[in-house]
């Protein structure tokens, strides 16, 4: 499918705002691709599609529930597949594959991973984590400087984006990612 294509189906599928989000983070994500020499075609469609199953979680998993169930299997582990807000990223994966045709497995881990990270990300999946969490009309404490480090050095910008993040969820009360805690502590032995 073509990115024209792509877009215009996104603009059907997700809520104004939501399609709005996307085409800030494709922008930030080709910024920051073109910064670290990473492959700007592949970039954006992972950022295009970060987002393809937001808010549309229960027709997806109806629809995909058999591949949902598959990859659960897989991430077998993974307590984060059990939490709504989540819901999205595994999905996104499922309908990026099969509604946009993408087989690319690194577009595919990235918008799986785009809200909380792994353990040894690529820079492919750290450009889109940073895309979303710093597109320009982002506006909370410290995403200047985080907007700032992802130029420069892409791990450091995670930590603190992922230290930001922690609080924030604290403060609010909310369940944390366990594996945006172990994406930290492991980016932080090489920060």
């Amino acid at each position: 499918m073509k990115v024209k294509e792509i877009e215009n189906n996104l603009s059907k599928m997700l809520k104004k705002t939501r399609y709005e989000h996307v085409l800030r983070v494709r922008d930030k994500a080709i910024e920051l691709a073109k910064l670290h020499e990473l492959d700007v075609k592949k970039i954006e469609l992972a950022a295009l599609l970060h987002d393809c199953a937001k808010n549309n979680e229960e027709m997806y998993l109806d629809k995909y529930n058999e591949e949902f169930e598959n990859l659960r299997k897989l991430r077998a582990n993974n307590p984060d597949m059990e939490n709504p807000k989540l819901l999205h990223c595994y999905l996104g994966r499922i309908v990026a594959n099969k509604e946009y045709g993408v087989n690319d497995e690194e577009i595919l881990d990235a918008i799986e991973f785009h809200t909380t990270g792994r353990i040894n990300m690529t820079d492919f999946e750290k450009v889109i984590y940073l895309a979303d969490k710093t597109e320009d009309m982002r506006n909370y404490h410290g995403v200047d400087e985080i907007r700032e480090l992802s130029k420069i050095n892409l791990n450091k910008a995670i930590v603190k984006s992922l230290d930001d993040t922690i609080k924030y969820l604290i403060e609010g009360g909310r369940e944390i990612s366990i594996t945006s805690v172990k994406v930290r502590n492991n980016l932080l032995k090489g920060v």
